[in-house]
């Protein structure tokens, strides 16, 4: 299922590899630029279900769509689902996408929250 702003739809997982994919997705977002930042994490914090559901509490507080992505996979991050399926504690790091009014914001205060609890 593909996001859309104005039906509220969510995706789980997305595949981000696929230029098509990221095409839809800017298409149906208006925009076509986005925040992306490169984050380190730790494994221990992702294979927590309370840990991962602080981290959705905390990503649910921003306007923007946030994703994660991991190799060639997205993940909404405000979705619990999305984030075991795209098993972020096989990883050493993700990335942390944005897009919307406060996309910088946060993306730079998700990376600080993942950064503290790792």
């Amino acid at each position: 299922m593909w996001y859309n702003v104005n039906q509220g739809i969510t995706a789980n997982v997305i595949p981000a590899g696929q230029k098509i994919a990221k095409a839809i997705l800017f298409t149906i977002v208006g925009r076509d630029k986005v925040t992306r930042k490169d984050v380190q994490v730790s494994a221990e914090f992702w294979l927590q279900s309370k840990s991962v559901a602080e981290f959705i509490q905390e990503a649910s507080k921003y306007k923007s769509s946030i994703w994660i992505e991991k190799d060639e996979k997205r993940a909404n991050a405000k979705s619990m689902l999305g984030i075991l399926a795209l098993s972020v504690a096989d990883s050493k790091v993700i990335a942390l996408v944005a897009v919307g009014e406060d996309e910088a914001v946060a993306v730079n205060e998700l990376e600080e929250y993942i950064s503290s609890h790792a």
